[in-house]
């Protein structure tokens, strides 16, 4: 059964997402991080319980053991289950875990000086999610989300900030499940990329109306006749929200070599239904 997060959960959202509904994933790093990847690295994080300035209190974790291989970091979560990889320039990165509103927790990853990047949330109920959360899936017991903070203007943090969508695309746990199993998968060969879609929907290759529209997805039930959703192909994000046709809606990105593929759906349908649609996106070269 969905829950819906309460107030205080999304006033804490809020420190970490920035507002708006255009959701950046997969973009690749503009700055490539400057790291001797050679080194493999030993390192252990111990979290001790305090109370930050929000009253949000911090719990104690178990010591989370980390090894570093030729070009990655591995974090497994011993209470959670779950683990991600990270690049070799996030040694030396910190975590801390505070419980959430919702009855379960969420584990924080940054650095000294900015130790609220990126979130894992566990919760022990499926909620509705903020806009820019990620919802990961379940493995029968607990539901996993994640979700990277507003951009701060921190240079020296500038490059790790860019590496948080692939860290998140790592992310594992045992018999994880998110609903998206049996979806239709839509593939575009010109552009290099499949994204996935209900199959109460049909994919429509008709772009009459729809600027740069490669593919449009309409209900699949008799009568229907307004489109739900489209994916459409532009050479920079301000051609898209220039475009008026797409004022009125929610959309993801995603950047594909030198073009941005962008999902753009209507914010009255359902949105965390369009954002596991849009957290299915896979380059295919």
């Amino acid at each position: 059964m969905k829950k819906i997060i309460s107030l205080g959960s999304v006033l804490a959202t809020v420190v970490l997402l920035g507002a708006g509904c255009n959701i950046n994933i997969n973009e690749t790093p503009t700055t490539p991080p400057a790291t001797n990847n050679n080194v493999p690295v030993s390192e252990t994080t111990t979290n001790t319980a305090t109370e930050n300035t929000n009253n949000t209190t911090v719990v104690e974790t178990t010591t989370v053991e980390t090894t570093t291989q030729t070009n990655s970091i591995t974090y497994t979560n011993p209470e959670f289950h779950f683990s991600l990889t990270l690049p070799a320039t996030w040694t030396g990165y910190t975590t801390k875990t505070t419980e959430n509103t919702e009855g379960g927790k969420t584990v924080w990853f940054g650095f000294a000086g900015w130790d609220e990047m990126f979130t894992i949330s566990i919760h022990p109920t499926e909620v509705n999610p903020h806009p820019n959360m990620r919802y990961f899936g379940t493995d029968g017991q607990v539901y996993y989300y994640g979700g990277q903070s507003q951009y701060i203007k921190i240079e020296s943090l500038d490059a790790r900030w860019r590496e948080i969508s692939t860290i998140m695309d790592s992310f594992t746990v045992a018999n994880l499940t998110n609903g998206t199993e049996n979806w239709k998968v839509y593939a575009n060969t010109d552009y290099n990329f499949q994204i996935k879609y209900p199959t109460t929907y049909k994919a429509v290759y008709d772009n009459y109306g729809w600027k740069n529209a490669v593919v449009l997805f309409l209900e699949d039930a008799p009568g229907a006749q307004s489109y739900s959703a489209s994916v459409s192909i532009w050479n920079t994000l301000e051609e898209y929200t220039n475009e008026t046709n797409y004022n009125a809606m929610a959309y993801s990105y995603y950047k594909v070599g030198e073009k941005y593929v962008v999902l753009s759906y209507f914010s009255s349908e359902d949105g965390s239904e369009w954002q596991k649609v849009a957290e299915s996106f896979k380059k295919t070269n």
